[in-house]
């Protein structure tokens, strides 16, 4: 698959981690020309990991550690595409969507975060909760102000 001089690069940022961040930052400052942008998230926010135990323990709101994605997006001259991605298809230079979807890149990069398993740890599904991804830190704030008012 060859792509001619006059076609645009199209850029795909997977995931919008901090190193994704970054690169919008870059893109909104410098604009370059012949680039097409998309960024695919699961989550329409970002949520400021060094913000979440403090989230946590009632310091901060939500809206103090998280942000909306897509005027980031738009800003660096992009499209922001709400989604999971499940597959890539590197001769085809495809990337395959939860739900059926398929964006074509000429360059991908990956920043998706990590996702822990506790798979085969005894008690953990029972009584632990995952913070990944980060938009669970509102989930466990309720979790522990009902365990701390005497709930379960």
């Amino acid at each position: 698959m060859s792509r001619s001089r006059d076609e645009p690069l199209r850029l795909v940022l997977a995931g919008a981690g901090h190193a994704h961040l970054e690169v919008l930052r870059r893109l909104a400052r410098e604009r370059p020309a012949g680039v097409e942008l998309t960024v695919v998230s699961a989550e329409p926010r970002h949520f400021y990991s060094g913000m979440v135990p403090g989230f946590v323990a009632g310091q901060y709101e939500a809206n103090e550690i998280a942000f909306e994605l897509a005027p980031l997006v738009e800003l660096a001259g992009g499209r922001f595409v709400v989604g999971r991605v499940t597959g890539v298809d590197a001769a085809a230079r495809r990337l395959r969507l939860a739900g059926g979807g398929e964006i074509d890149y000429d360059l991908v990069s990956f920043n998706l975060g990590s996702s822990p398993s506790a798979a085969g740890v005894p008690g953990v599904r029972e009584h632990a909760t995952s913070i990944k991804p980060l938009s669970r830190a509102l989930e466990l704030r309720e979790r522990l102000r009902a365990l701390a008012a005497g709930g379960r």
